[in-house]
C-alpha cells in the first residue's frame, strides 16, 4: 500500500516532465545561472567565502517572507497526499503513519534548505556560526510550516490570531540573529504548535478533501497534458473561488460606494499577480543595489544596471494603471449598456484616481526605501507620476479614435520618471 503511494506519485511526475521538459530545463538553467552568479560573484569564486552581513541580511527576509506566504496568503493546504488516502485511510491507523510521513519529509526539506543557507552564511565551513544559523532557520522554517497548517484547518479567530502573533515574534527574533537565546525562544513555539498540531487540532475534512480532490484532478490533468480539461478546471475554480469581501461588508454611501469597488476589485486581482509585482520590485533592487548581477553582458554593467531596474520597477507601476483602466473600461461600458449608476461619470472617475492616489503612495514609499532615495526625490516624482495618471486616466475615458499615440507618449514619459529614484546623491 504505501509502495503504491510513492509509485504514484512518481508516475505523475513523470507524466509532467515528459510533456512540460521545456519549462523545467528552462527553470534548471535559471537555478543553474543564479548558483554560478552566486558561487563566482558574492563568494568570489571560493565555496570557503563567506556571505557579506548585507547578503545574509537579505537572505533572511526572504525566510520571513517565504512564512509570511505559508501563514498569511497560502490558500491551499502545505501538507498534501492523494485524495484517495484521505478517503479511505482516515479512520485507520495507516492514516497517522502516513501523515507523520508527511510531517517528516516536510522536515527534511526545511532541514535542507536551512543547511544550504547556514553553508553560504559560513562559508560552508565547520564552525560555530554554521550550527547557529542551522538550527534556527531550521527551527524557524518548519515553524511556518505548522502555523500555516494550524490557519488551514482551524475556524477559531483565537488560533489563526495565535498563529500571526507566532510568526511575527519569530520572524522578529531570527531578524535580531540573538544566538542561543532566539534559537531556543524560537524552538519553544516549535515545540507548542507541533504538539498542537498533533493533539489537539482537529482537521477540516469537508475543505482538505475538496482541496485534495481538486489537485488531484488538476496534477492529473496536466501529467496526461489534456488541454481541455485544464481549461475547464481553471474555469470552474475561478467561478467557484470564495470571496471574503463584499460591498454590503463595508460602510456604503454614495460618495464611497466606487472607491470600495475598485478596492474589492482589486483585492481580487489574485495573489500571485501581486507577488509577481513584489518580484519585479526586487528584481530591480537587486539589479542597482547589489552586485548579484555584475560580470553579466549587459545587466551586469554598471552604467546600464540603472535602467533595467527602473524598467524593472516601471513595469509594476504600469500594469497597475492599465489594471485599473480596464476595470473603469467595464463599469463605463455596462453603464453605456444599461447600467444605472446614480451619480455623473466624472465621480466615478475621481473615485478610482482617489484609490489609484492611494495605493500609488504606498508602492512609491516602498520603492524610494528599498532604492534609498531621498525624500524629497519621492515626493517629486509621485506629484509628477500621479499627475500624468490623470491625464493618462481621463484620456482613456473618452472615446477618442486617436488615443493610443498619446498614452504611448505617456507611458514613455512614465517609465522615464523613474530615474528620480535613481538620482545620485
Amino acid at each position: 500500500m504505501y509502495a503504491a503511494i510513492i509509485k504514484n506519485r512518481l508516475r505523475t511526475a513523470k507524466g509532467i516532465l515528459r510533456h512540460y521538459w521545456p519549462a523545467c530545463i528552462g527553470l534548471l538553467l535559471v537555478a543553474c545561472f543564479i548558483s554560478y552568479q552566486l558561487y563566482s560573484v558574492v563568494m568570489s569564486g571560493s565555496i570557503e567565502t563567506a556571505l557579506s552581513e548585507e547578503y545574509i541580511f537579505y537572505c533572511l527576509l526572504v525566510c520571513v517572507a517565504l512564512n509570511g506566504y505559508r501563514v498569511g496568503l497560502k490558500q491551499t493546504p502545505i501538507i498534501t497526499m492523494n485524495a484517495a488516502t484521505l478517503y479511505y485511510l482516515y479512520f485507520t491507523k495507516h492514516f497517522k503513519r502516513i501523515l507523520t510521513g508527511e510531517y517528516f519529509w516536510s522536515l527534511l526539506k526545511n532541514i535542507l534548505l536551512a543547511a544550504i543557507l547556514s553553508g553560504l552564511f559560513n562559508g560552508f565551513q565547520g564552525h560555530l556560526i554554521f550550527g547557529q544559523y542551522f538550527f534556527l532557520l531550521a527551527g524557524y522554517l518548519f515553524l511556518g510550516v505548522l502555523l500555516s497548517w494550524s490557519r488551514y484547518h482551524s475556524t477559531k479567530g483565537k488560533i489563526r490570531l495565535a498563529a500571526t502573533v507566532s510568526y511575527i515574534i519569530a520572524s522578529a527574533i531570527l531578524l535580531a540573529e540573538g544566538g542561543l537565546i532566539s534559537i531556543i525562544i524560537t524552538y519553544c513555539f516549535a515545540v507548542f504548535w507541533m504538539y498542537y498540531v498533533t493533539s489537539k487540532l482537529r482537521f477540516n475534512l469537508i475543505k482538505y478533501s475538496k482541496d485534495l480532490a481538486f489537485a488531484d484532478k488538476s496534477t492529473s490533468a496536466a501529467s496526461q497534458f489534456d488541454l481541455g480539461k485544464m481549461v475547464q478546471i481553471a474555469a470552474e475554480s475561478e467561478a467557484n473561488k470564495k470571496r471574503s469581501l463584499f460591498l454590503y461588508q463595508l460602510p456604503i454611501k454614495r460618495s464611497n460606494i466606487i472607491f470600495y469597488k475598485c478596492v474589492i476589485e482589486t483585492i481580487r486581482a489574485g495573489n500571485r499577480l501581486w507577488i509577481i509585482f513584489l518580484c519585479l520590485i526586487f528584481a530591480g533592487f537587486l539589479i542597482y543595489r547589489t552586485s548579484l548581477f555584475s560580470g553579466i553582458p549587459i545587466l551586469g554593467d554598471g552604467v546600464l544596471s540603472g535602467p533595467f531596474s527602473v524598467l524593472a520597477v516601471m513595469m509594476v507601476y504600469l500594469n497597475i494603471k492599465e489594471m485599473l483602466k480596464q476595470q473603469i473600461g467595464t463599469l463605463l461600458k455596462k453603464q453605456r449598456q444599461g447600467l444605472f449608476l446614480p451619480m455623473e461619470k466624472r465621480e466615478i472617475v475621481w473615485s478610482y484616481i482617489a484609490f489609484a492616489g492611494l495605493l500609488y503612495a504606498i508602492l512609491t514609499i516602498l520603492v524610494g526605501l528599498l532604492f534609498g532615495s531621498k525624500a524629497y526625490l519621492i515626493f517629486f516624482f509621485y506629484a509628477l507620476f500621479i499627475a500624468t495618471f490623470i491625464v493618462d486616466f481621463n484620456i482613456e475615458t473618452m472615446r477618442l479614435k486617436f488615443k493610443r499615440p498619446f498614452q504611448i507618449a505617456i507611458d514613455i514619459f512614465s517609465i522615464a520618471l523613474g530615474y528620480i529614484f535613481i538620482i545620485p546623491d
